[in-house]
């Protein structure tokens, strides 16, 4: 499947699984980091809506490309969708790369698309990036976002009623325009925007709520990274923060972590050392998302993914290969937190549908 960083979506309980993904083709990379002379990743994308009954190794089948021909020529990354019960629409969210705008968004009535453009929206920090974009339970949605011209933080908005923009930026505001938010320790949750969240120089984020909850995962940045990235685990009681800095859970278990360092964590502490550990990702992949499960008895088991980058062996792209694994959570000082990564050959998650089977992958 040449399918990576993009969502993955059961719209009904016990109906099918939608993966929607980005495609980067038969492009070879030839190095560690990204590259764009040759471009690979940087010079083609595609977006495909991929589909299976109950996410089992082979039973993916792609339905389509996601986009009609209202989209604009450019590359894309990140794909995300999200469904609004209010407006009835699937509304898909990518990153676009020296664009009109940060993002392009897009409906559908049907969660097969095609998906026709709606516009391109500029965020409340400039040039956003990565990212993900959380539904809460009262219906109120939240991206978090790597803003790239501004160090590579992190940061929270929330979104209009419809899910079509950012509450902190304006549809019409150009990238010269764009709104500055002042950086905060803690938000107003009446406001727009959390402020900068962790460290520089992140990316790659996932944010999801559990037992009331917010967690926002992410790692140093990793363009097209063959090392892998780390884990950062931050929790929030409400999506706009404030945001507290945990450990980090993706590194290789020999790791020494320094506090509020991790691995592929680098930032500069206030003592001014540095604080690095390239190459020391227990799962050399880079976060891509966590996949929510519903089960049996009511709870959701969380199944975190990321992208192994110049893991195929013939070195294609588009042969790239995904690291699963199934968040466990222990209880430390009264906060469910992930626990630390270890290598798994396979894992079993639990999928609900007409024989509530437990598929292992």
């Amino acid at each position: 499947m040449d399918a990576h960083d993009g969502t993955y979506n059961q719209w009904t309980p016990g109906g099918p699984w939608y993966y929607y993904a980005m495609g980067y083709g038969t492009c070879k990379q030839g190095q560690d980091m990204c590259n764009h002379h040759p471009p690979c990743g940087y010079g083609y994308s595609w977006i495909g809506v991929w589909k299976s009954a109950d996410m089992s190794d082979g039973s993916w089948t792609l339905v389509r490309e996601a986009r009609d021909d209202s989209w604009p020529k450019v590359v894309y990354f990140r794909v995300h969708t999200i469904y609004n019960p209010k407006t009835k629409l699937y509304i898909m969210w990518a990153n676009m790369n020296n664009g009109p705008a940060d993002y392009a968004v897009g409906t559908s009535k049907s969660p097969e698309g095609p998906f026709t453009y709606v516009h391109g929206i500029n965020i409340g920090r400039k040039s956003g990036g990565d990212f993900d974009i959380l539904v809460d339970d009262d219906g109120g949605a939240y991206i978090i976002y790597t803003a790239t011209q501004l160090g590579h933080t992190m940061a929270v908005e929330r979104l209009t009623d419809d899910y079509l923009s950012s509450a902190a930026a304006s549809a019409s505001t150009t990238s010269s325009q764009q709104l500055l938010l002042p950086i905060t320790a803690a938000a107003d949750p009446s406001n727009v925007s959390s402020g900068v969240i962790g460290n520089e120089f992140v990316e790659a984020p996932s944010f999801f709520k559990r037992k009331g909850v917010y967690y926002a995962l992410f790692g140093n940045c990793c363009c097209f990274c063959g090392h892998g990235s780390g884990i950062g685990v931050y929790t929030a009681t409400h999506p706009l923060g404030p945001y507290t800095y945990h450990n980090n859970v993706g590194c290789d278990a020999k790791t020494s972590l320094t506090p509020g360092c991790g691995c592929g964590m680098n930032h500069n502490l206030a003592d001014g050392k540095k604080c690095s550990f390239y190459g020391q990702s227990l799962t050399k992949a880079q976060q891509n998302y966590v996949i929510r499960i519903p089960q049996a008895d009511g709870s959701t088991q969380l199944v975190w993914t990321g992208d192994r980058w110049q893991s195929a062996k013939d070195g294609v792209k588009a042969h790239d290969l995904q690291y699963w694994s199934v968040l466990q959570f222990k209880t430390v000082g009264g906060l469910d937190l992930p626990v630390q990564f270890e290598w798994e050959d396979q894992i079993q998650i639990s999928v609900l549908e007409a024989a509530q089977d437990h598929i292992t992958v």
